[in-house]
């Protein structure tokens, strides 16, 4: 009796966290041997620096009754996202293997964080959505992984990231996020000058090489697999070609519903915004972020 009441229990959980009962029978094993890595399983994925517009999405795809959305979880793979970028960008590969091994084992870690949810949201018939900007360095191993994996590059300009992550205090040694937040990688030319540099400086870096490593992945990924979304050019129409391109219904009302709401707006802290910076600052940004922000459309 004990066995079945907590699979009751276990049913009923389930039933509220994803609205129906499972509409699949197919076994874990199966799941991971034969779905996982077929086009018959297709999650998407956000890749970004984090602080432009990710909560927003996540509470737009709650709206869809066919998502499971995540932006934040119990395990944010915060530390090791970054010892992925670190195993990926500080090694050099004389052939493939190198790289394959370790996008065997960052999937394997992604795994142990995912899978019974990627698993449960497939029974349950929900298109897996998560945000959440920490599995950004996991790209490479999750195109591996799961060759049906959508992504999504989402990014903000600059100075208004910069901004945010003044505000909260990184690179202050405060913040237990600190420990998975990049620095660069010894020998280069950030490592030489990262002591003398400044917040905007630092977080400048964070900004260009956040982006650089997603740049690099959409190279190697097929052109289908991506989609770029520039948050500052957030629109109704925008936002459909994102929702077609992921597959997703949608009706033009409700995204103007949504967009209608309050964005998340930060408290913490106080400082200017990026327009009444001085010169010298924003040249700073200017020497750190111009090539991308150039190819991003936006004025430094």
């Amino acid at each position: 009796m004990t066995k079945y009441f907590n699979l009751a229990i276990e049913r009923a959980k389930e039933f509220a966290k994803y609205g129906n009962m499972r509409q699949r029978k197919v076994s874990f094993h199966t799941f991971k041997s034969e779905v996982l890595h077929s086009d018959n399983f297709s999650p998407v994925f956000f890749l970004s620096t984090g602080r432009c517009g990710t909560k927003f999405f996540n509470e737009l795809f709650a709206d869809n009754g066919g998502v499971h959305a995540v932006h934040s979880s119990k395990s944010d793979l915060i530390e090791q996202g970054k010892i992925c970028y670190e195993a990926l960008k500080q090694n050099d590969f004389n052939d493939n293997r190198g790289k394959e091994l370790i996008n065997r084992l960052s999937g394997q870690i992604l795994l142990t964080a995912r899978e019974h949810v990627f698993y449960e949201s497939f029974l349950h018939d929900k298109r897996y959505i998560e945000t959440n900007n920490r599995i950004t360095f996991f790209a490479y191993a999750m195109h591996a992984l799961m060759p049906g994996a959508r992504f999504v590059h989402l990014v903000r300009h600059p100075g208004d990231f910069i901004r945010s992550g003044i505000r909260r205090g990184w690179y202050k040694g405060s913040s237990p996020h600190d420990h998975g937040r990049l620095v660069p990688a010894k020998g280069t030319d950030a490592s030489d000058k990262w002591d003398s540099w400044d917040d905007i400086q630092k977080i400048a870096w964070l900004w260009n090489e956040t982006n650089q490593f997603i740049e690099e992945f959409k190279e190697v990924a097929p052109d289908q697999a991506y989609f770029f979304f520039n948050f500052d050019e957030l629109n109704g129409s925008k936002v459909e070609s994102m929702l077609e391109f992921m597959g997703l219904p949608y009706k033009s009302g409700d995204i103007e519903s949504r967009l209608s709401k309050p964005l998340n707006v930060q408290k913490e802290g106080s400082y200017p915004n990026y327009q009444d910076w001085q010169e010298e600052d924003k040249s700073k940004v200017r020497e750190i972020c111009g090539e991308l922000s150039s190819k991003y459309g936006y004025e430094l």
